[in-house]
């Protein structure tokens, strides 16, 4: 894959709690990709808004961009971005059950590889 191909991929980026915290504006930095800012970031964020820190001043910066974004975006680009998430969901869930059925077939072989006699039950 040459350097050309690689800008033209489309990202998603996880950022968690410690990186908002020290990077208020991390939320701008990913251009043309997407962020994806789980609940519990927010939740964690919420409760260090308080106290004179320089984090906590970051957060309640964070706090404010992530105002502006929600009062900028119209009900439409909302539902579109919840719409995106179930689907991710639901895809997730897929891929989820399919690897496991991989590692029950895997686990199948393995044992008729290596002679294992089993008694119905794989607990440990």
């Amino acid at each position: 894959m040459n350097t050309r191909d690689r800008k033209d991929i489309h990202r998603i980026f996880v950022l968690d709690t410690n990186v908002l915290m020290h990077d208020p504006a991390a939320i701008f930095r990913f251009e043309e990709h997407d962020i994806y800012i789980p609940m519990i970031v927010l939740e964690e964020l919420d409760a260090g808004k308080t106290g004179l820190s320089e984090s906590a001043r970051n957060v309640r910066q964070v706090s404010r961009f992530l105002d502006e974004l929600m009062h900028a975006a119209t009900k439409r680009q909302i539902e579109t971005v919840a719409r995106s998430i179930e689907g991710a969901e639901t895809r997730t869930r897929q891929m989820a059950r399919k690897l496991k059925e991989v590692e029950e077939v895997s686990d199948s072989k393995a044992k008729r590889l290596f002679n294992v006699e089993t008694d119905g039950n794989d607990a440990p």
